[in-house]
């Protein structure tokens, strides 16, 4: 905790002890997705939007790519993904599958 203190830096791995009211999950670790609580609506307004695979803000996927595009079609929430992590393969991580009503044929 010293060093995130006096440095402003947290290194992986690094040790949170002594702070009264924070909270680590041990099983965390660099290589983890971001977790959906960052994604809340109790963060959204103040915490930037980032990839939910490598954590970047930069270079994102927008709403008016073809890919993005068709997810929200099918998807109430797309969560972040930047370019990067696409082009490794990675999929969009999708919540709320949007349920179409049939219309019933005109006879």
């Amino acid at each position: 905790m010293q060093n995130i203190k006096v440095c402003g830096l947290y290194v992986c791995g690094d040790q949170i002890e002594g702070s009264p009211g924070l909270f680590v999950r041990r099983c965390v670790s660099c290589s983890s997705e971001v977790e959906v609580a960052y994604f809340s609506a109790k963060c959204r307004h103040y915490l930037p939007p980032v990839c939910i695979y490598c954590g970047s803000s930069s270079d994102l996927l927008d709403d008016n790519n073809p890919y993005f595009a068709e997810l929200y079609q099918k998807f109430s929430t797309v969560r972040p993904l930047c370019s990067v992590c696409h082009q490794s393969g990675k999929e969009a991580k999708t919540w709320g599958a949007k349920k179409f009503v049939k219309k019933p044929r005109a006879k």
